[in-house]
């Protein structure tokens, strides 16, 4: 949907919010509810909107007047309430009163705020619920002394987030790293502070998702991913393969795995040197091909390698390329130089097609502003007059949210060609 897209465009300037802050479709109003550039007086209609999801929207808007805060701080749904409490700039008087509230989930939302004052961390941290008491355990602001009592909290979410929490000791994480759930164990191995000695003792866990935090975690040495890239499981293998600081040598050793995750996972290291690629572009399996390829042109390496950009890019390529492939493909269209032509086959410029739509709307050279406002979006999806709104909007100084078309004033970028081409790619 078209004003769906427009309302959720960070660039919609105010006047067009306020205007979808009335529209008619329940989406459309939420949407509005949650953007930078709502007014105070539209967040003042939308908090009193009956539906459910606009007035969440506004409760967690950052731009909510403290006012309107305290009227949906009392909403009597609690997700509402919830969505108040979960709002950065939401007052510490506001979640006084949240802190108490009837409801387990709107108590957990206050006690992660990051403007929880310390008494009131002291008191959730005693809550019957146990999530409330691991979201206590898992705020910043949380006190060294509760941390400690929470480390022996009988249930293992609170002491999970205690071992996440940057600011929890060495001595503590030494003593986590001993806990007989792996949930606690995994986010001692996740915590970006646990030093090697604490990791030393994760590398044999006997929980293949402790090893896997281990493996990705960065301070984890070379000898221990030596001996993960080894491991049993693929997918500790992969986050071995994915580790930047993982050294060439036991890259080149991974590129033998007999998993192709592990092997494609190799491509997008930073440290896999370029004979390396160049033998991975020839793997036995197509998707480690093709990621290879992608990635070097988005690393700006095609120099080194035979295939272009455009050759990469075909219709065949395209439908064997998952997600991930055709996320790097459409990287590849927005750093191409300006001076290159890629021709892509029909079927990938399909504007009926919600990626074909932003292909097409990525290509290069980018369609100039005539073709852009000449083109008939009664004749297409709704799919991909949203890429259109979603795309142009910044060049946009009116839209016509109800006949889902728009009009090009003026361009906003100084960059126009004699052809009034504008570079959509390079901003």
């Amino acid at each position: 949907m078209v004003r769906m897209e427009v309302a959720s465009n960070p660039n919609a300037p105010s006047e067009i919010i306020q205007c979808l802050a009335e529209d008619k479709n329940d989406l459309v109003r939420a949407a509005a509810a949650s953007h930078p550039n709502a007014s105070p007086r539209s967040l003042g209609r939308l908090a009193k909107d009956n539906y459910l999801e606009a007035r969440v929207a506004v409760a967690g808007n950052p731009n909510t007047p403290s006012e309107i805060l305290q009227r949906l701080a009392g909403d009597i749904n609690w997700s509402v309430r919830a969505a108040v409490a979960r709002n950065p700039n939401a007052p510490l008087e506001i979640l006084q009163g949240l802190a108490g509230d009837r409801d387990n989930w709107v108590r957990e939302a206050a006690a992660r705020s990051r403007n929880m004052s310390p008494e009131l961390l002291h008191r959730l941290a005693e809550d019957e619920e146990e999530w409330v008491r691991a979201a206590v355990a898992g705020n910043l602001n949380t006190p060294l002394e509760i941390l400690q009592h929470l480390m022996k909290d009988e249930n293992w979410a609170a002491r999970r987030e205690v071992a996440s929490n940057p600011n929890t000791p060495l001595a503590m994480l030494r003593h986590l790293a001993e806990d007989q759930e792996w949930r606690v164990r995994e986010a001692v191995a996740s915590n970006p502070n646990a030093t090697w000695e604490i990791l030393r003792r994760l590398v044999k866990d006997t929980s293949e998702y402790v090893r896997l935090a281990v493996a990705r975690n960065p301070n984890t040495l070379t000898e221990a991913l030596w001996e993960l890239a080894k491991d049993e499981d693929k997918n500790v293998r992969e986050a071995v393969a994915s580790n930047p600081n993982t050294p060439a040598e036991i890259l080149w050793q991974m590129a033998n795995d007999e998993h192709s995750c592990v092997r494609a996972a190799i491509a997008c290291n930073p440290n896999a040197p370029m004979g390396l690629l160049q033998r991975l572009t020839r793997d036995g399996h197509e998707g480690v091909r093709m990621r290879t390829k992608l990635q070097m042109v988005v690393s700006a390496q095609q120099d080194c390698l035979d295939t272009q950009p455009s050759d990469v890019l075909t219709e065949e390529n395209w439908d064997c390329m998952n997600l991930t492939c055709k996320g790097l493909a459409l990287r590849i269209m927005r750093i191409s130089s300006h001076e290159e032509t890629v021709t892509l086959p029909a079927r990938l410029l399909d504007r009926n097609d919600l990626l074909g739509a932003i292909v097409w709307l990525c290509r290069v050279p980018p369609p100039s502003l005539e073709e852009a406002r000449s083109h008939d979006l009664y004749t297409c999806s709704e799919e991909y007059r949203a890429a259109v709104a979603a795309v142009y909007l910044p060049q946009m100084s009116w839209f016509d949210t109800q006949a889902h078309q728009f009009h090009l004033l003026r361009p906003v970028y100084p960059q126009q060609e004699a052809d009034g081409a504008i570079n959509i790619a390079h901003p």
